[in-house]
């Protein structure tokens, strides 16, 4: 594609017969002479206010000239066939010279519908010989016999530290089942390789200090407001576990972005840490702890005396990999991890063990108490498809290496897959720092995001820092939930590399890209890139 803009004046373009001229316009109007053979169809991908002239009858020379700025490129044929007389286009998609992770797993096609990929995260379910069923409402824990469906464990926890299991299957749910204390992942770390699989329903993992729910009592002060005696340990954060909320509107609707909303699994609606007692009876969807009790206003100013669903949450480990265990592989299968640390993984790197990987198949990681949603701080690989990250305290997907860039370098650092994730609300539920995020790396991290949505966090909304490589394919980027300085929707900080391959931007009072001056970000079928005032990084178009 070539940029035109006002100042360029009118362009001569020869089109020989045959040839299609392909615009996309980004704002004002284009003007075209020389050829009646137009006709508009942003329908199949060419993106919003695409218009293509041609293909030509006979050899033309046109004019081009726009009142904004647009992108133009002329092609051989018709870039617009008939659906059901031509085949889908199909090319394959090299890796981009110069990204760091040559070896990574994925294998991706360029398509008429979008950029796909065969990759399958049930590949990576480690080897099974013992399984352990888990009915965390019938089940007996004293009575459980391995690899009899018959005779289950209660608790998921009992089954997480077993020295004989393979795998942990989840059984008989019909619906949301909570799990609090023992019956959650409770923060154990398993010895051995292992996978988690919820068979039906959703199990969710809730990080809280006691097994049974607070009991709720109207404010002597203000009447819409419920308090309850409860230490401040045990409150880091507010969940209310009665309803899944919808997930918001898209930023930009494109077919992935709709089947990615459609299922990734909603979250449940976090409360917002307010200042005060009053600040709390001023709006709905807050909390505050005064050290001796704790207030809330529920989002929907229900009656709280007798509630069961809204959950206080502590600032501890829900999820947890081990930190010092070789060769362990973990794959978990739909858990929604609430509160806490949702899920965690770090290692001392000195004595990090080698041979080790993540895997999450349709989990979120959900109101995070002063934390990341997924936290890692480990060198391995880390994959994801259909996971969520949402209303966290601070990032939604958070990847770091577990000692400085200087010390360790790549090999220190996690390689990271995300595969249609989405994560939206990070950092909105009270937290005042700077930088909260929906997805990004650090320190010598290597990621590939794939059809995924990121929208409304709190600050830059998809950022890769220091050192980091990512390619980013067929992302769709919303704005930050706030308009200030530094809140870029795009942006690559520190010594980074990034790669942008037909992403979609959304346009909004925040500027959309960001390169500092030690960073490239290159660009192809992404609109229109342009770095934001003040940033003096390279920004460069690349053939993808």
């Amino acid at each position: 594609m070539t940029i035109l803009t006002s100042a360029s004046g009118a362009l001569p373009i020869s089109l020989r017969k045959g040839e299609t001229l392909v615009i996309r316009n980004y704002s004002g109007t284009e003007t075209v002479t020389g050829t009646t053979a137009a006709r508009e169809d942003a329908s199949l991908a060419l993106g919003s206010g695409s218009v293509v002239y041609g293909p030509q009858t006979g050899n033309a020379s046109l004019v081009l000239s726009t009142s904004g700025q647009l992108d133009y490129s002329t092609v051989m044929g018709d870039p617009l066939p008939a659906p059901s007389i031509v085949s889908p286009i199909v090319a394959a998609i090299d890796t981009p010279v110069g990204f760091r992770w040559t070896g990574h797993p994925l294998t991706l096609r360029r398509t008429s519908s979008g950029i796909v990929t065969d990759f399958s995260i049930t590949d990576y379910i480690p080897a099974v010989t013992n399984i352990w069923y888990v009915d965390p409402v019938s089940g007996n824990d004293g009575t459980a016999v391995v690899n009899n469906r018959s005779l289950p464990l209660r608790n998921l926890s009992t089954a997480l530290a077993k020295t004989d299991v393979d795998q942990i299957r989840i059984i008989n749910l019909t619906g949301d089942f909570f799990a609090r204390m023992s019956a959650s992942w409770n923060n154990i770390q398993p010895t051995r390789p292992l996978s988690v699989i919820v068979e039906s329903g959703r199990f969710v993992s809730v990080n809280t200090g006691s097994s049974s729910m607070p009991t709720w009592a109207v404010n002597g002060t203000f009447s819409n407001v419920y308090s309850t005696t409860i230490s401040s340990a045990s409150a880091t954060g507010v969940t209310d576990l009665r309803l899944r909320t919808p997930h918001p509107d898209l930023p930009i609707q494109t077919n992935k972005s709709i089947e990615v909303m459609s299922a990734v699994a909603r979250p449940f609606r976090v409360l917002k840490k307010v200042a005060s007692l009053a600040a709390v009876s001023a709006e709905a969807g807050t909390w505050f702890h005064d050290g001796t009790q704790l207030h809330v206003r529920a989002h929907d100013d229900r009656n709280l005396v007798g509630d069961t669903s809204m959950q206080p949450t502590l600032n501890a480990n829900n999820g947890r990999y081990p930190a010092a265990v070789n060769n362990m592989s973990i794959y978990v299968q739909g858990v929604d991890f609430v509160g806490g640390r949702p899920f965690y993984a770090t290692v001392v790197e000195a004595s990090a063990p080698t041979g080790c990987s993540l895997y999450f198949n349709d989990c979120t990681f959900q109101g995070s108490g002063l934390a990341n949603g997924l936290g890692i701080e480990f060198n391995m690989p880390v994959y994801m498809y259909r996971c969520g990250a949402f209303w966290n305290w601070s990032d939604g997907f958070n990847y770091h290496c577990p000692t400085s860039p200087a010390a360790g370098g790549a090999a220190t650092s996690p390689n990271v897959i995300e595969v249609e994730c989405l994560a939206y609300g990070n950092g909105t539920t009270g937290s005042s720092a700077a930088s909260d995020n929906a997805s990004t790396a650090h320190e010598f991290t290597n990621v590939i995001r794939l059809n995924c949505v990121y929208e409304d966090s709190a600050d830059r909304v998809m950022v890769d820092i220091d050192t980091v490589h990512s390619w980013n394919l067929a992302c769709v980027v919303g704005q930050a939930s706030t308009v200030a300085s530094g809140k870029e929707c795009v942006a690559a900080l520190n010594q980074c590399r990034m790669w942008l391959d037909s992403c979609q931007v959304q346009d909004g009072s925040n500027p959309k890209f960001a390169s500092d001056s030690t960073s490239i970000l290159r660009h192809y079928e992404s609109g229109y890139v342009v770095n934001t005032a003040g940033y003096t990084g390279t920004v460069r178009a690349y053939l993808g």
